[in-house]
């Protein structure tokens, strides 16, 4: 059962997940997150402490949901259609504004938040890499680099064109690139 004070805390970490999504870490202040929560001020540092507390909760949100769509991205027995899906995901993170919270979160200089970011991002990684081998092997194909070059070449691929599509960076163009750029995994695999 769902409790008024769950609801709060919940109500609270979307309202302020929107507020990043929308207009970034500048958008963000326990003021205007407790009047779009609906919440009194306190209510916030009741649940979280401190912004930097709430904003790194919301760092790891982000950071979990995101991993699910991209497993989900990823689950499919043909390349093709996950890169493809793949694509699809990081436009919609960026039309959706997600791209721009992460990258908000990812650069606002404040340790809890960064602490939270970089722990969330060295899971995504790891889980990349995961991926990435089960569809080189559902196309029978084994890498010939090793697991942390895998996951760091793959992690450039997504984190540069995230970068590009959130900082209105061409589709038509970056897809062509992100296209190429799996072609140049693919070609490191045997």
């Amino acid at each position: 059962m769902v409790t008024k004070r769950d609801a709060s805390r919940a109500d609270i970490l979307d309202a302020t997940e929107r507020m990043l999504r929308s207009g970034g870490m500048e958008a963000v202040t326990t003021s205007e997150v407790a009047k779009a929560a609906g919440c009194a001020k306190g209510l916030i540092h009741y649940h979280f402490s401190t912004k930097s507390g709430l904003l790194a909760e919301v760092a790891r949100n982000i950071g979990a949901s995101r991993a699910e769509a991209w497993q989900a991205a990823f689950a499919t027995d043909d390349p093709q259609k996950a890169i493809d899906q793949t694509w699809e995901l990081l436009r919609s993170e960026a039309k959706l504004g997600v791209l721009r919270a992460w990258l908000s979160l990812g650069t606002s200089g404040d340790r809890d938040i960064g602490r939270a970011v970089s722990r969330e991002s060295m899971e995504f990684r790891d889980r990349i890499v995961e991926w990435t081998k089960a569809m080189l092997s559902n196309a029978g194909l084994t890498p010939t680099i090793g697991d942390n070059q895998l996951g760091r070449l793959v992690m450039v691929l997504l984190q540069g064109t995230a970068m590009e599509l959130a900082t209105g960076g061409r589709p038509s163009e970056l897809e062509e690139a992100y296209a190429a750029g799996w072609l140049g995994v693919l070609g490191l695999a045997s």
